[in-house]
């Protein structure tokens, strides 16, 4: 099994984080790949990391080689990875609420204090940290942020044997155009574990597996799929790329924004241009690509 695999990320202030890694260990394709959310400022990227530093700890080899009894192990390994991310950030969630409250209730004394001395005008009613409270939906960028955890949807995959992670307003759909039609499949959308939807697999070649945000699925239809993503005529990584980039940029004339995509296309093993043992191209973030040996 090897994939064609292409990524998209919009740029802006409130950029989805976009993760995918490619390896190949001795003829068998290791492929990790991670779109995260948007709600939180930062959040995101920095599940990203942790994501990715558990996938670069792996001993690919051993994972290579007992990738079908290890599987279930390994998802177990992940889902702790998000969860301990998830309780890192709410610990950074709580400080920040700390530091506003501390923040107001320092404003407030000193509301009082040019109130006390006659050098400022009286305050108006409401004014002060009981009659403002806390902002509705939780707090903002400064300072602020919300309760909710980080939308994610990941997916990694030992040759033939996938695993998948799924949570909020982030989609992992399968692509099948075997009948010449398109059939979409949203994985992961079953039962849920600590609200994560989790799902063990096999892969079969052929098909299309596409990541993204709900902000991106929010401005394509089925059909847009179907005519920019038919499984079989990606017979190349640029065709791949092409035809991402340009169901991405119909999604950002509809009025898309901050949105991430990531595709991959299952295909039969193919040559790698550098030769060798193994090898690596990888995309973090920005969309930047680099090859080099395993």
């Amino acid at each position: 099994m090897d994939f064609f695999a292409a990524c998209y990320r919009q740029q802006g202030e409130k950029s989805a984080s976009v993760l995918l890694q490619q390896y190949q260990y001795r003829r068998k394709e290791v492929v990790f790949a991670c779109v995260c959310g948007t709600e939180q400022k930062g959040a995101g990227g920095y599940m990203t990391e942790r994501l990715l530093a558990w996938f670069r700890g792996l001993d690919l080899g051993k994972a290579v080689r007992t990738r079908e009894r290890r599987a279930e192990r390994l998802q177990g390994e992940l889902a702790e990875v998000i969860e301990e991310t998830d309780r890192e950030l709410e610990g950074v969630r709580l400080r920040e609420r700390e530091l506003w409250e501390r923040g107001l209730r320092a404003e407030e004394r000193s509301e009082r204090a040019r109130q006390k001395e006659g050098k400022a005008k009286r305050g108006l009613p409401g004014k002060g940290l009981r009659g403002r409270g806390l902002p509705e939906g939780g707090l903002s960028e400064k300072g602020q942020s919300k309760s909710e955890k980080v939308s994610l949807a990941v997916f990694f995959c030992i040759e033939d044997v996938y695993m998948i992670f799924r949570r909020g307003a982030v989609g992992i759909y399968l692509i099948n155009t075997a009948f010449g039609r398109v059939c979409l499949r949203r994985l992961g959308a079953g039962t849920e574990e600590k609200g994560i939807a989790m799902e063990l697999g096999r892969l079969q070649a052929d098909i299309g597996l596409l990541l993204g945000t709900e902000s991106f699925y929010g401005h394509v239809t089925e059909s847009m799929i179907g005519e920019g993503l038919f499984v079989r005529e990606i017979r190349t990584e640029k065709q791949t790329e092409r035809h991402l980039a340009e169901l991405a940029g119909e999604a950002q004339r509809q009025g898309g924004s901050g949105m991430g995509a990531i595709l991959l296309r299952t295909v039969e093993h193919r040559e790698r241009e550098q030769g060798g043992a193994g090898g690596l191209s990888e995309t973090i973030g920005t969309g930047s690509r680099g090859a080099g040996n395993n």
